[in-house]
C-alpha cells in the first residue's frame, strides 16, 4: 500500500511538472510573439534632401518637375529583421519601391530618396507608403507642381 502511494505520488509530481513546463513555454512563445510585432512610425517628413543622418533638409510637401523626393521617418522598435521600404505612388499607379539600406535597429531615424531618372516628373499628387513585411505602416502625400513659365 504504501509502496503504490509513493508510485502514485511520483505520477502526479510527474504530471505536474510536465504541465508547468508546457505552461512555461506556452508563456514564453506568446511573449516572443508579441515582441515580434511591426515597428511603429512616429512620424514621416517630406523634404528635397536628407542630411547624413537622414533627417529632413528644406521640408516641403510641393515640388518642381525637376526635384528629387526625399523622406525622413523616424521609426521606433525596428529589430531589422524585415526591411523597410518606401513605395512611391504617382496618383494610383506604383513608380517603384525603395527598400532600407544599412543595418540600422531600435528607434532609427531611416531616410528615402527617389531621383527621376527621366526628368521631369508630370504635375499631380504623389504619395509615399513606408511598408514592413508588406504591411503599410503610414502614408504621406504630396503634390508636383507644373514648371511656371
Amino acid at each position: 500500500m504504501i509502496q503504490r502511494r509513493k508510485v502514485d505520488q511520483k505520477k502526479l509530481f510527474g504530471m505536474i511538472r510536465s504541465v508547468v513546463f508546457l505552461l512555461a513555454l506556452i508563456g514564453l512563445t506568446i511573449f516572443f510573439a508579441l515582441r515580434s510585432g511591426p515597428p511603429t512610425i512616429q512620424s514621416m517628413t517630406m523634404a528635397t534632401s536628407l542630411d547624413d543622418a537622414y533627417h529632413p533638409v528644406d521640408t516641403t510637401t510641393l515640388y518642381s518637375p525637376e526635384d528629387s523626393f526625399a523622406v525622413s521617418v523616424e521609426v521606433q522598435g525596428y529589430r531589422g529583421d524585415e526591411p523597410l521600404t518606401a513605395r512611391w505612388f504617382y496618383g494610383e499607379a506604383k513608380i517603384t519601391d525603395t527598400p532600407l539600406t544599412g543595418d540600422l535597429r531600435g528607434d532609427i531615424t531611416a531616410g528615402f530618396i527617389l531621383q527621376n531618372e527621366n526628368p521631369p516628373w508630370p504635375p499631380g499628387e504623389y504619395s509615399v507608403e513606408i511598408l514592413y513585411k508588406d504591411l503599410t505602416l503610414d502614408k504621406l502625400s504630396f503634390t508636383v507642381e507644373a514648371a511656371s513659365d
